[in-house]
């Protein structure tokens, strides 16, 4: 690279002469040049003419009767072009000189390098080093995308913030704040549409925050906020009711692309929850998981019972790891009744967890399981397990269908399809007797897909069943452009159908519509006989609940069976 080396400052501010020109010639080109190089007939240097030289020959008035050859500077500097820079500068200040003379690699003139190139070319060097300093700077602290802090800067600018919190003894709020659904936007339309979100939605939040509170980018879609002098809690839910609102709004994006997203929000208070930065990012986090537990575009401030939760889920989700292999994990069976002749058609294959003589709730446990990826390999075991005990009943002559729960997740990361035809051909359970649950909002999320998988399934001779129908956003029309088999009616909509008109009005219109697009209709929840009745007075086709028996273990059942 020529940018290091000498050649790449010479100075163009001078000319050649030789011994046979005279001293008038010498004068001459020093009002045009500065230097006057003096060389021979081969183009070597030989000697210099400065400004001294001139001034001397001015002052004795002489100018015709002094040779050239004696007036020029012998004392010369040389050093080849492709010389490093700051080696040749060395070296002229060593010999105490003003100039340097350059060669080419035959020892022929090339050029003049003086002081003021040097000085110039090191001032140039220092505003690059600067301009590089500061570039590696910004790379280090503020986000490429969209320019604002990153978490290494946002940190330190936290735990400035709190300093100054408890020594001017004020409020200030951390909030942590992260979009819904962002993966699902990024993989529908591309990430450089993605890209162009997050931009959108950075403007917003500088737009949405008061001068001086600090925005910053701390992860792929999550934005970290510092609001400083809070005097109580109503400022912060103004604050951030008015982002969340406006991110709400539809984005219209490039190529008139319309996105609709909602973001999630956890709020901590300085100095009031800690002083403690890990600590206060660990509260943040456990708000925002609750906010986004309860539903999406909401926030939520930090507890204590937060924290307490938040320990108990990971040792929860520890514990939960090691489960199917220290035998904790056991299979219920909750009977599924033909609401005309009363007979078991179907188990509905339920998880179980005891730890140390303690049974989890799958309210507690299955939420965490679908969190943190968990439920997969759960996933895998309870369709293995349920189809060699399905097999199994099979063999003895029972004429059972087994249903089994497929988390959204599974939907998402595996390949149902051909997970459902290995355990199939290894248990060798019949495809026809088996039925897979899936909730309406799995499906509905990416039609496509759903679609592609179901029917997949449906070459297999696998039943689909929607669970807990009517708790989602779909429609039973919307439904019916997919291949499944039975409605189950969510729980909540048995509860008052005894009591409530509404409510066996809404029932009984589910199962009208249902059967009338040719699904079977099964519900859930059953506990009363009063509910019972009313769902045989619609035509429901089968239910399942505490009415007839609560979820059992496989000895159990089969005495159920025998019964």
């Amino acid at each position: 690279m020529k940018r290091n080396r000498i050649e790449s400052i010479l100075n163009n501010s001078f000319s050649t002469l030789t011994t046979l020109n005279t001293v008038e010639d010498t004068l001459e080109a020093m009002r045009i040049n500065d230097f006057i190089v003096i060389v021979d007939t081969n183009n070597e240097p030989i000697g210099i003419f400065t400004e001294h030289n001139a001034l001397e020959i001015i002052t004795k008035n002489n100018k015709a009767s002094i040779p050239l050859a004696d007036v020029m500077n012998k004392e010369i500097l040389c050093v080849y072009k492709n010389s490093s820079i700051d080696n040749a500068y060395e070296l002229m200040r060593e010999k105490e000189l003003k100039y340097i003379i350059i060669l080419n690699k035959n020892n022929t003139f090339a050029g003049v390098v003086v002081e003021s190139d040097f000085l110039k070319y090191m001032s140039a060097q220092e505003t690059l080093l600067k301009q590089q300093k500061d570039k590696l700077e910004r790379l280090a602290n503020y986000d490429l995308l969209t320019n604002l802090p990153n978490k290494l800067l946002f940190e330190k600018i936290l735990k400035k913030s709190i300093a100054n919190a408890v020594r001017n003894n004020y409020y200030t709020a951390f909030v942590l704040l992260n979009l819904d659904r962002f993966k699902d936007i990024n993989d529908s339309y591309g990430h450089n549409f993605g890209d162009e979100l997050l931009i959108h939605i950075s403007d917003i939040l500088v737009q949405s925050v008061r001068e001086g509170d600090i925005i910053a980018r701390i992860g792929n879609d999550e934005f970290a906020i510092i609001l400083e002098h809070i005097k109580d809690d109503r400022d912060i839910a103004v604050v951030i009711n008015k982002i969340l609102k406006k991110i709400k709004e539809p984005i219209i994006l490039s190529n008139d692309i319309e996105v609709n997203i909602e973001s999630s929000a956890g709020v901590a208070i300085v100095p009031k929850d800690s002083k403690d930065i890990e600590k206060l990012f660990q509260y943040v986090e456990s708000a925002l998981s609750q906010a986004k537990k309860d539903g999406h575009g909401l926030y939520k401030f930090y507890t204590e019972e937060m924290t307490q939760d938040a320990i108990k889920k990971i040792a929860y989700e520890n514990a939960m790891r090691n489960a199917i292999d220290n035998n904790e994990i056991e299979l219920y069976y909750q009977p599924q009744i033909d609401i005309k002749t009363e007979k078991i058609v179907g188990a509905e294959a339920l998880l179980r967890w005891r730890l140390a003589d303690k049974t989890i709730p799958p309210s507690i446990f299955i939420p965490i399981a679908n969190e943190t990826g968990l439920i997969n390999h759960l996933g895998n075991w309870v369709l293995n397990k349920a189809c060699e005990q399905g097999k199994i009943w099979l063999d003895k002559g029972y004429d059972l269908s087994i249903s089994i729960n497929i988390s959204t997740n599974q939907v998402k990361y595996q390949n149902i399809p051909e997970l459902v035809s290995k355990i199939i051909h290894k248990t060798q359970f019949k495809a026809q007797k088996l039925k897979l649950e899936i909730t309406e909002n799995a499906l509905t999320r990416r039609e496509d897909e759903s679609i592609k998988m179901l029917n997949a399934l449906k070459k297999q001779g696998i039943q689909i069943s929607i669970d807990n129908f009517g708790t989602g956003y779909s429609s039973l029309t919307s439904l019916k452009e997919l291949p499944i088999d039975i409605l189950k009616i969510d729980k909540s909509f048995i509860d008052n159908i005894a009591y409530k008109e509404e409510s066996i009005a809404l029932v009984a219109a589910i199962i009208k519509m249902g059967k009338a697009l040719g699904f079977q209709i099964l519900a859930q929840g059953v506990e009363q006989k009063e509910q019972l009745n009313a769902l045989k007075e619609k035509d429901c086709d089968t239910y399942q609940g505490f009415v007839h028996s609560k979820a059992v273990s496989s000895k159990e059942f089969e005495k159920l069976l025998e019964n």
